[in-house]
């Protein structure tokens, strides 16, 4: 029977003990057959091991994915996929599944909200052509844990949980969210966000200062990026800073975006705009007009 050498990969990723060099090829096989269909975190999890910080990062991503074969054929293929939100930060501690479960007052889950996107140096890099084909789409699908509705720009998972995939199906310059203050959380300070890689290797959750948090106007509020937030963070493996704009469907054609030095450091209304919101359309126009016509008056009278 012959043997196969147990590499320092497959040893640092499985907690392999040194003392195992090799195995029988059948019995390599086996076990690779069940590998696919288990995330890292659920295998070292059910094999006892301690938590560690690279733990509570598998462990994140395997609150979504119940399989790594899509994020780390991501990887191969050249971008690196990204959570992006707040509530973050809440999964660091949540050990026991907190998240999975219903609330015992109201017997809902708890909200749960984040966006998923393919982490690229620039937003408007273009994804490699392969990520369009049906087969990609198939497993990035299949990866996914059971969900059980699908909406224009969410998957909801059945613990309420909900993940953004707008940049997955469409990869456009925006990130189409149905409300972006959802990635964001107030403090003392402002507005915080924070981000997690896949391939990372500190293995951690990244704030977002609320200088990297730009909204409409000045304000450090959520009624500032109840439609449009900008997010700035340092992009890996290559460290540049990045941007990436989160807003509701239309939203980028009905402002004004102000940069400098190329960066957006704040969004402004059109003259007249008008938006779709959970609550039907909204917009000045009207406003707009009587303003323009009250003007008129002036200047005639003025006259």
């Amino acid at each position: 029977m012959a043997n196969s050498k147990v590499s320092k990969e497959l040893k640092d990723l499985y907690r392999v003990p040194d003392i195992i060099n090799s195995v029988p090829n059948e019995v390599w096989e086996g076990v690779l057959s069940y590998l696919p269909s288990l995330s890292s975190s659920a295998l070292r999890k059910s094999l006892g091991f301690k938590a560690t910080t690279e733990d509570d990062h598998h462990r994140i991503w395997n609150y979504f994915f119940k399989s790594d074969s899509w994020l780390d054929t991501a990887c191969i293929s050249g971008v690196n996929p990204c959570l992006i939100g707040y509530d973050l930060n809440p999964l660091i501690y949540d050990k026991h599944s907190a998240f999975n479960v219903a609330s015992e007052k109201n017997k809902k889950p708890k909200r749960l909200y984040l966006a998923l996107i393919y982490g690229r140096d620039r937003s408007d890099a273009p994804v490699p052509s392969e990520f369009q084909s049906n087969e990609l789409r198939e497993l990035f699908y299949k990866s996914l844990q059971p969900w059980e509705t699908r909406t224009t720009h969410d998957i909801v998972f059945a613990n309420g949980a909900r993940l953004n995939v707008s940049d997955i199906d469409q990869s456009a310059h925006n990130v189409s969210v149905p409300c972006p203050r959802q990635l964001v959380s107030r403090k003392l300070d402002g507005l915080h966000s924070a981000y997690l890689y896949w391939k990372d290797t500190e293995y951690r959750v990244q704030d977002i200062k609320p200088q990297d948090v730009t909204g409409i106007g000045k304000g450090f509020t959520k009624k500032n990026v109840s439609r449009i937030v900008a997010l700035n963070w340092k992009h890996l493996p290559s460290g540049k800073v990045r941007q990436q704009v989160f807003c509701i469907a239309g939203m980028d054609r009905q402002t004004i975006a102000i940069k400098n030095d190329g960066k957006i450091t704040s969004f402004e209304w059109r003259p007249e705009w008008k938006v779709f919101t959970e609550n039907g359309w909204k917009s000045n126009i009207l406003a707009s007009i009587v303003k323009q016509r009250k003007a008129k008056r002036e200047l005639q009278r003025k006259d």
